[in-house]
């Protein structure tokens, strides 16, 4: 409860903060981010039951963590979740994505979408999707490009340096991962995670840099106990043990650490030899897990350690047969071992040492104790050979005594041959101890040179003498043996002197694999370093591969088995005398792999001013795989060239080297070594040409710290020698010259210029890159161009460079970036910009940086825009700080008074003079204020700047901000805020502001909310006001309406006391609701120190309606004692004053009490909603209850009941058990009695389904609460499922649904419509894991009747519709997948209403205007119909429609127009997991017809001719149309002389293309009548249509040349069309039509128009409507547009028409460049007769005298 208390006070000390506090999942990321699952998992549910926390955020991270656990459903499971709690989220659908790569279509281009928009430059996203493609192996390139991207986008981010050190720390890069922890740390000192990656690479390599690390973060945050942990780990693998126990005791919480934790601190405790502590912990987690493992083997070591053998043996025993071997350690098998050593079971002892050594390979030492459990048992054998392993295996621990021991061994395992009589030994026995007596000649290891073990010495001299300098010896043998293995087994030679020279003429020497010969003279003179002393050598050798390996030691076996069989074999010799000394020849070769060839000179080798020499190197490569196998990744490839020159002179030294690849060849003379390194004319990366190589030239002077570098690579492979790395090819120059290291010297001097002609890393290909940079005289200046096809950049800085004076200006141009060109966007995006930074500072008090971004261009694939210059700054000295942003209409400075280090350095004892008062329980103010820091905030934004333009995207914007914010010692805190035109999806609200001012008594703030009236809003008015005094404070809320009524008038104080706060409402009549309450004068909630709450609240109206919260004070057994009551809440009246909540009205009462008395908690609760209505559907009264009581036996016992309208329909009764560990266990029943299921139906959006009928029967639960066992049936009483859409009724059956162990069993369960066969169901629904419910079922049905339903205003389908049915449905419920088979059967007839269909006569005043009918008020809403989600299910099904069904189409509600359709086809339907519905296939028709009629043109009833069709490619919602339609007309033909005669014509329409572009088209043709038909052939389509449109008006056929009544179409056929229609509708109908044939230039095409004007007066004409548009048929007609473009209604004033009110709509096309121009108002139009213009304005006539 103390948190409580801290935080309810702090929020009325943090200077008047509005804001609720939530709880955040800051400590479960922590945990995550450590490794501690279990924690973190136990962290992030408790805040998503809170309720208070970000649900998407903690989701993703438990997602996260059951990804890296491998359990895929689960980790499924939590992604979905979060992605309902907040859809964008997208680190959820990233998480979705990880689990499976691979089933993710176009997964590239799905992830790359998430890096677009607000996201582009979010470093997160990048991370999050590197860590994505990180568990596909074969992706490593992704995770690089991406890693790439993010340092990018936040080069600054440590999460993207922790994402590279992980990347390198897998690639067993140590080092380098190190350094990307510490650069995460040098951006962001409180990142946690970079310290404990750091800490915990280093834990094995180098423990003091983990343990210096861990204690820098404990430092930091000593309240952060991970730290603890990992520093006890660090402490305990490395041995010291008292230092890891303290370590951990800071750690652990034995009342509340779980298991795992509590082990490590018991096994901890035991090693560094606390076993008294070690064994409480042990005791403790022994009655909490009687069979834990950890627990046994520790009780098991302490009894070995105490001496108790006996029970010790037991112990291990017992551990052995209860824990499974995969459980078991090394340690486990060799305490077990010695047990039974101790015990004298020497042979099983053996047995669980090799068990021992099985699990600790490492554990040599082992060896040398199993042999001596063995020799101590006589078994001499196997002590034998395990002296040998330990010999052969121990490194330098094996002792001379070891061998000794396992000579004695031998010994007495050959003794035991040896007659006890001193009888011979027999030939037999001799040959059973020769192998003993052999076996050490096996023994090998690696040679140690510092400790040497040489056996077997033998040495033979011919003859020897010596006097002085004469000396003569002949070796005639020489043999010796080395325990590693080297034997040298032949040596011979001779050494002869005299005064003047020394000689070995001859010396060789010979091993098992080996030869080595040495010829050498030397003169005397010498060493005395004269001149004329002559040295002279000859060497060769052939090592051979065995003494390879034993001189270079324990070698990886991958090493040797790759290493070349053949002998190393090397040639030297040198010629000379000390002051020139001929390298005449070296060569080294390893056949196969390497050559190496070396040749030169010293000279003055004794004179450090003349020393010189040149040494000339040249190496080819081969075979070098085994290289590999010392640096992973890393490999030579074959036929690498290295040639080379070493030049030394005096003080000077230089080098020259080629590195060449294979195809590597020389094409100018400057290609070739060697060249003279002082040869000044050569510059290497001007004149090197060769392709596929590298070339260094240096040179450095040690007299003058004078160096110079040339480095030239021309296409050089990378790939090929880094094969694991995204690095290819390479082409660069660079040149490097200077003097100095001290760069802060004047003297000191550096020039460097180069440039990167190509680049390939990954995906990226980088050419045209330039740099140079220089320093002298203290002056520093560098420059960057990079011209390519993907960028255009110059950069430039100019600097100084002095101890007390650092300064530099960078500017940089971008004429072009193409960020679609770099793979950092998916679509079309560039910018241009300047960027300038300015920076100065003394390195000491002074730091000064300006930055700037000007003339941004960004073009997208839609448009170019130009964003506003930004402006920062910042700057700190010895009495100032100042920072500003300027952008667009934004304005943000911060000034501080004092240095930044002075300012924060105050910050932080302010905190902790707070801290101190706050657990004094006495606040001082005046105290506090004298630590403020000087600083004055200020922010002034409107809504065009980069960070409102951000906010935008997120959904929020705003209009104005304004913040001006004070601090200072003198002053106080003082500021205000004001945030005017906030607007979400939601709501809008007016003014926010914040006034906050600190005087001489405290802190005072004023804050609120003014919103005015909007649609769907309601105007309201709240304000908070409170104060904060030394140890008091107090928030008064009030309520305002547009009346200025008052909905609320309530505050609330609160006290400093020395035990804890007291808080009081107040006044004693305050507002609620518009009406007052009236609250007691001694009403007070206390919150304790101690965690106890006292308090006495009574809050009620006159009504009755009210809160009482009290503690009973005299119950003095219980710790606490609360009862908290609502009386008579009105649901109603609570949203006048909360106008978002949902509509909801009831009456509300409740009880709560709740009494803890320590060990046990009683919770009693009862509810009440009476009267209860959701969105205006009544629900009845509900009563919900329930009872926590504790048992006699530590248990519990729950009761709990909903009734509904006085009837109890469910109840749960059961004990629960808690567990000193995890969840307990439950035993109870719930049981259901006609649980009404229509109580759902308001909460399903927009009614789209209906459930009626009640659930019945009883269901017990036990084990794990979490995850309950369930047993029981379920009986679905009359139950059905109606969906109005479709007027579909179903039944389910009545029968009984059986629960099985958490599992709801389906045989043969029935779904019943109005038909007589059933669609029955057969399978199990599995949800024993309640976050994984896992479903099984099978479907089937014949001859179903899926549809009979009548037609209704709402229903979209109606008729009948009988189908055949297979299909099964598994899966977890977020992931189902249905697989199967549907046939629409013949007799299927059925109608669906196509609204907004293209095809009927909408207009475009739908949404703007409504016309009224005044005379009946009452109307129907048609409400759309919301596309169904059926969230992950995976859906595949064929469907077979029988040529039989008939299908018909309205195509207008009323039915009058419509489409009968009949044929068949086959189609498939899919839905996929991301909500896409897909359909594929052909309906093609044999017969049908179409009634249609369009403006101008009757209803018609047209026949649709065989052939037609319907075709999905996809999209369900936009079929492709082939579809002709004709109606036979029989109309008069003549010809000039010639009688009429009559002929049949097949006049229709025919319709192409998708639905949503509609084609429409005019048919006509003579079938019968092959003249007529020929005349048709030789028009054109448009005069086609045209005849066909006045057939169809008219019935008569118009052609040019018709006897019968030819004439111009597009003339007479207006006034005829007039006339005609005119004579028909009458007077009260004003009718008018045209038509116009128009060429389109754009297409060269045709267009014709049907234009046509109705007009309707009504009310003794007094009211008058007139509705105009048009109908265009041809080729380049796009039929989106609206038949009617023009509405006016006009109403008269008076009876002569002379003045009426006009309300108009038009469209009219203008122009290219006006495009479509739309014209809506209302006017007042009079109508006069006038001689002149002043009897306009004359509206009264003049009276008669």
């Amino acid at each position: 409860m103390m948190n409580v208390k801290i935080s309810i006070l702090s929020l009325v000390l943090m200077a008047g903060a509005t804001s609720l506090f939530a709880d955040n999942n800051d400590k479960g990321i922590d945990y995550y981010k450590a490794g501690m699952y279990s924690y973190a998992k136990k962290a992030l549910f408790e805040n998503i039951q809170s309720g208070k926390t970000d649900k998407a955020e903690a989701y993703y991270y438990l997602g996260e963590i059951y990804a890296a656990e491998n359990m895929k459903d689960s980790a499924a499971y939590c992604y979905k979740q979060g992605l309902v709690a907040d859809p964008e989220y997208v680190f959820n659908t990233i998480g979705e994505i990880k689990l499976d790569l691979a089933a993710t279509p176009d997964v590239d281009k799905v992830l790359a979408g998430f890096t677009t928009g607000k996201n582009k430059k979010n470093p997160a996203i990048f991370v999050a999707i590197a860590r994505a493609y990180m568990t596909d192996p074969a992706r490593k390139a992704k995770v690089e490009e991406y890693l790439a991207k993010a340092k990018e986008v936040g080069p600054k981010s440590p999460d993207v340096y922790i994402l590279e050190g992980d990347l390198l720390a897998a690639d067993k890069k140590i080092g380098d991962a190190a350094s990307s922890y510490e650069q995460a740390i040098y951006f962001d000192d409180q990142c946690k995670e970079a310290y404990l990656k750091y800490a915990r690479i280093y834990a094995r390599m180098n423990p003091q840099l983990a343990i210096d690390m861990l204690n820098k973060l404990i430092a930091l945050d000593p309240e952060y106990t991970i730290a603890y942990r990992d520093l006890a780990s660090v402490y305990y693998e490395n041995n010291q043990f008292k230092s890891a126990a303290d370590a951990y005791s800071k750690y652990i919480t034995p009342e509340t650490s779980d298991i795992d934790d509590l082990s490590r601190y018991a096994s901890i405790l035991f090693f560094s030899g606390e076993h008294e502590q070690a064994q409480q912990i042990i005791d403790r987690v022994s009655a909490r897990a009687p069979e834990n493992p950890v627990m046994q083997r520790l009780n098991m070591y302490i009894a070995y350690d105490k001496g108790d053998f006996a029970k010790s043996l037991e112990l291990a025993q017992k551990m052995m047969q209860n824990t499974d071997t995969t459980s078991l350690i090394g340690r486990d098998y060799l305490y077990y071992a010695r047990v039974l050593g101790k015990n004298n079971m020497a042979a099983e002892a053996l047995v669980q040492y090799e068990n021992a050594i099985a699990k600790d390979t490492a554990n040599v030492a082992l060896y040398k104790e199993m042999a001596e459990v063995a020799e101590k048992a006589n078994l001499t054998d196997q002590a034998i050979s395990y002296y040998t392993d330990y010999i052969q295996k121990g490194g330098e621990e094996v002792k001379i005594a070891d061998y000794f021991s396992l000579g004695q061994t031998y010994y007495i395992a050959a003794s035991a041959f040896l007659p006890q009589d001193n009888t011979p030994l027999s030939e037999a026995d001799s040959l059973k101890m020769m192998p003993y007596a052999l076996a050490a000649d096996s023994l090998s290891s690696g040679l140690d040179p510092s400790h040497i073990a040489l056996t077997d010495i033998g040495v033979k001299l011919d003859s020897l003498y010596y006097g002085g300098r004469n000396m003569k010896a002949i070796i005639s043998q020489f043999v010796l043996k080395e325990r590693s293995g080297v034997e040298i087994v032949s040596a011979t030679g001779r050494m002869v002197s005299n005064d003047k020279v020394l000689r070995v003429p001859s010396l060789k020497l010979e091993t098992r694999d080996s030869y080595l010969e040495l010829n050498a003279a030397m003169d005397w003179n010498a060493l005395d370093f004269k001149d004329e002393g002559l040295v002279s050598a000859r060497l060769m050798a052939d090592i051979g591969k065995p003494d390879v390996v034993r001189f270079m030691g324990s070698m990886d076996e991958k090493f040797i088995r790759q290493y070349p069989s053949e002998p190393l074999r090397i040639r030297t010799g040198i010629d000379g005398d000390l002051n020139k000394l001929k390298l005449t020849t070296l060569t080294a070769e390893l056949p196969g792999a390497l050559g190496l060839f070396a040749r030169g000179e010293l000279t003055h080798l004794t004179d450090s001013l003349l020393r010189g020499g040149d040494i000339t190197l040249e190496a080819e490569t081969k075979d070098l795989k085994f290289v590999s196998t010392l640096a992973e990744g890393i490999e030579i490839p074959y036929g690498t060239r290295l040639e080379g020159k070493f030049t030394m002179a005096g003080t000077k030294m230089g080098t020259d080297l080629l590195l060449m690849q294979p195809e590597a060849q020389a094409v100018v003379a400057a290609d070739t070594i060697p060249i003279t390194v002082y040869n000044d004319s050569i510059s290497v990366a001007d004149d090197f040409k060769m392709e596929r190589a590298a070339r260094l030239f240096a040179k450095y002077d040690l007299s003058r710290d004078r160096y110079e570098a040339d480095l030239a690579v021309n296409h050089f492979d990378l790939h090929q020698f880094m094969p694991a790395d995204s690095l290819y090819t390479l082409s660069t120059r660079l040149k490097v010259e200077g003097e100095g290291f001290d760069f802060f010297s004047p003297r000191t001097y550096f020039n460097a210029e180069g440039g990167i002609d190509r680049f390939h890393y990954g995906s990226y290909h980088l050419t045209g890159i330039s740099l140079a940079a220089g320093l002298e005289k203290s002056k520093v200046h560098a420059s960057l161009a990079v011209k390519n096809w993907t960028m255009d950049i110059k950069a430039h800085l100019d600097g100084i460079l002095k101890p007390h004076d650092v300064s530099g200006n960078l500017k940089m141009d971008v004429a072009h970036l193409d960020w679609q060109a770099l793979h950092l966007m998916d679509t079309r995006f560039q910018t241009s910009q300047h960027l300038g930074v300015r920076f100065s500072s003394d390195l000491r008090k002074r730091y000064v940086v300006e930055a700037e971004m000007t003339n941004a261009t960004i073009v997208t694939a839609k448009r170019t825009s130009h964003s506003k210059d930004l402006f920062a700054g910042f700057s700190t000295s010895r009495d100032s700080t100042f920072a500003y942003l300027r952008a667009g209409d934004l304005d943000l400075s911060l000034e501080g008074a004092g240095h930044m280090e002075y300012i924060s350095g105050r910050a932080d004892l302010l905190m902790k003079k707070l801290a101190e008062q706050w657990e004094s329980k006495h606040i001082e103010q005046e105290e506090l204020r004298e630590f403020l820091p000087g600083l004055c905030l200020k922010i002034s934004s409107g809504p065009d700047n980069p960070i409102a333009n951000y906010l935008s995207m997120m959904g929020l914007s705003y209009s104005r901000l304004f913040m001006d914010v004070d601090s200072s010692p003198a002053e106080g805190l003082n500021g205000e805020a004001y945030l005017y035109g906030l607007r979400t999806d939601s709501l809008t609200l007016d003014t926010i502001y914040l006034d906050v001012q600190q005087d001489l008594n405290g802190i005072n703030m004023l804050s609120g909310v003014v919103n005015g009236p909007k649609p769907g809003q309601e105007a309201f008015d709240v304000t908070l006001e409170g104060n904060v005094g030394n140890n008091s404070a107090q928030l008064l809320v009030q309520y305002l309406n547009a009346r200025k009524e008052q909905g609320v008038y309530m505050g609330v104080m609160a006290d400093l006391r020395r035990h804890g706060i007291r808080m009081k409402v107040f006044p004693e009549h305050p507002t609620l609701v518009y009406r007052p309450f009236t609250v007691n004068k001694n009403n007070y909630i206390y919150l304790a120190d101690n965690g106890r709450i006292h308090a006495n609240l009574d809050l009620h109206d006159e009504q009755g309606t009210g809160l009482s919260f009290y503690t009973n004070r005299e119950d003095t057994i219980a710790k606490q004692d609360m009862t908290v009551e609502l009386s008579r809440i009105n649901l109603k009246e609570f949203r006048r004053i909360l106008p978002y909540m949902p509509d909801m009205e009831g009456w509300i009462g409740a009880e709560a009490h709740y009494i803890d008395s320590g060990p046990y908690m009683m919770v009693s609760s009862d509810l009440r909603i009476d009267e209860f209505k959701y969105e205006g559907s009544a629900l009845g009264n509900w009563e919900l209850g329930g009872v926590y009581l504790p048992g006699e036996a530590k248990d519990h016992h729950l009761d709990a009941y909903i009734r509904h309208d006085g009837e109890e329909i469910a109840h749960l009764g059961g004990i629960y058990l808690p567990a000193e560990e995890g969840t307990g266990s439950l035993s109870a029943d719930i049981a259901f009695e006609h649980f009404p299921l229509n109580v759902a139906n308001p909460f399903v959006p927009d009614r789209m389904v209906e459930l009626d009928g009640d659930i019945d029967g009883t269901l017990s639960m036990k084990g794990d609460p979490a995850k309950p066992l369930l047993n029981g049936e379920l009986a679905l009483d009359s139950v059905t499922f109606f969906m109005p859409e479709m007027s579909a009724m179903f039944r389910f059956d009545n029968e009984p649904v059986q629960v099985v162990n958490s599992k709801m069993m389906f045989k043969e369960f029935d779904i019943f419509t109005k038909g007589k066969t059933p669609f029955t169901i057969n399978g199990e629904v599995d949800f024993s894991d309640l976050e994984r419910t896992a479903v099984n079922l099978k479907m089937h049905a014949e001859n179903y009747e899926l549809l009979n339903a009548p037609r209704t205003k709402r229903a979209m389908v109606y008729g009948k519709m009988y189908v055949d049915f297979n299909a099964t449905l598994r899966g977890p419920v977020e992931e189902l997948v249905m697989r199967g088979n549907m046939n629409i059967l013949g007799k299927t007839n059925v109608t669906y209403v196509l609204k907004d269909s293209p095809l009927t006569v909408n207009d475009r005043l739908g949404d703007m205007v409504t016309f009224v009918n005044f005379n009946d008020t009452t109307s129907v809403e048609e409400s759309s119909v919301q596309q169904i989600s059926l969230g992950g299910m995976d859906v595949a099904m064929t469907m077979h429609i029988d040529q039989a069904v008939q299908a018909r189409v309205d195509l207008v509600p009323d039915g009058s127009n419509y489409m009968l359709l009949e044929g068949g086809g086959d189609l498939s339907f899919q839905y996929t997991p991301q909500g896409d519905m897909l359909l594929t296939g052909r309906y093609s028709l044999m017969s049908g017809e179409m009634k249609y009629q369009i403006p101008i043109i009757p209803l018609k009833t047209f026949n649709i001719q065989n052939g037609s069709y319907v075709e999905w490619t996809g999209n369900i919602m936009n079929p492709q149309l082939n579809i002709t339609a004709t109606e036979r007309v029989r109309a008069s033909v003549g010809e000039d002389g010639k009688t009429s005669r009559i002929v049949g014509f097949d006049v229709g329409i025919a319709l192409s293309q998708s639905l949503e572009n509609l084609g429409l088209a005019f048919t006509l043709s003579a079938p019968e009548e092959a003249s007529v038909q020929d005349q048709l052939n030789a028009m054109s389509v448009e005069e086609r249509g045209k005849l066909a449109v006045t057939m169809l008006v008219t019935g008569m056929y118009m052609a040019e040349g018709n006897s019968t009544g030819g004439f111009n179409v597009n003339n007479a056929l207006n006034s005829f069309l007039q006339s005609e229609i005119s004579n028909i509708a009458g007077k009260a109908l004003d009718i008018n039509v045209g038509m116009e044939t128009v060429d389109d230039a754009d297409s060269g095409g045709k267009r014709t128009d049907y234009n046509f004007q109705f007009a309707k007066r009504f009310w003794n004409n007094r009211f008058r409507i007139v509705v105009g548009g048009k109908v265009s048929t041809g080729s380049t007609v796009q039929q989106d547009e609206t038949f009617i473009d023009n509405v006016s209604i006009e109403y008269r004033l008076d009876n002569s028409g002379t003045r009426y009110v006009k309300l108009f709509h038009d469209k009219n096309y203008e122009s290219v460049l006006e495009g479509e121009i739309i014209e809506t108002g209302v006017g007042i139009v009079l109508r006069k007769k006038m001689s002149h213009l002043g009897e306009l304005f004359i509206f009264k006539s003049k009276k008669k005298k």
